[in-house]
């Protein structure tokens, strides 16, 4: 989350403001390190990886001490629990893409009902959920934006918020995705004067 500072988060702010001035919807950015712990999956990974170094050390054409053959054992386990809790890429590489897709949308949705996204008077809450480890973004539009703007100009914005994690950049994927989104937004939910600000654009969520 280095890269997601001060100074990330007051161009974001920034950008969500601009959006908010040219179209009537109320937006939320919420970013996430992760979505979920997977400490089943950092056991499981532990232990194929101590299993593979018995198995190793049980079959090489070497007598090998039965006390050496205990200890690494239990210290591959230690040493792999550790390398998957901290080495994100590496954790990365044993979760199922369809489970990290899955818990990206529960965190989501888990988010907008907490956050009271909905709790706007003409339900124009625009909720961006980006998850870094996960490289997964999602989008809630509310009852009232989607009503009045097409499905296929939904699908485009979530088209281009599911690219924002395929570069070495995604910070300023992100703004870049927010300043994409406004013109869409405006031309079907123009501003209007009497609008006031009915959600913290620096909203944090903690389920």
């Amino acid at each position: 989350m280095k890269n997601f500072d001060n100074n990330f988060r007051t161009k974001l702010y920034e950008e969500i403001t601009k959006l908010e001035q040219q179209a009537q919807v109320e937006a939320v950015v919420v970013i996430k390190e992760s979505s979920d712990t997977y400490l089943p999956w950092i056991l499981s990974g532990a232990a194929a990886t101590s299993f593979l170094v018995l198995t190793i050390l049980m079959y090489i054409p070497t007598e090998i001490d039965p006390y050496i053959i205990y200890y690494a054992t239990i210290l591959s386990y230690i040493a792999a629990f550790f390398a998957f809790k901290f080495i994100k890429p590496l954790l990365r590489l044993i979760v199922p893409t369809n489970t990290m897709l899955k818990n990206t949308e529960i965190c989501a949705r888990a988010s907008f009902q907490k956050g009271k996204i909905y709790n706007t008077s003409e339900h124009t809450g625009l909720f961006i959920y980006c998850s870094v480890f996960e490289k997964q973004s999602f989008l809630i539009a509310d009852i009232g934006i989607s009503n009045q703007i097409p499905e296929n100009e939904i699908e485009k914005i979530k088209q281009r918020l599911n690219n924002v994690f395929n570069t070495n950049n995604p910070e300023n994927n992100i703004i870049e995705c927010i300043a994409y989104i406004s013109p869409i937004l405006a031309n079907y939910m123009p501003h209007r004067d009497d609008d006031i600000n009915e959600l913290p654009d620096n909203l944090d969520i903690t389920l």
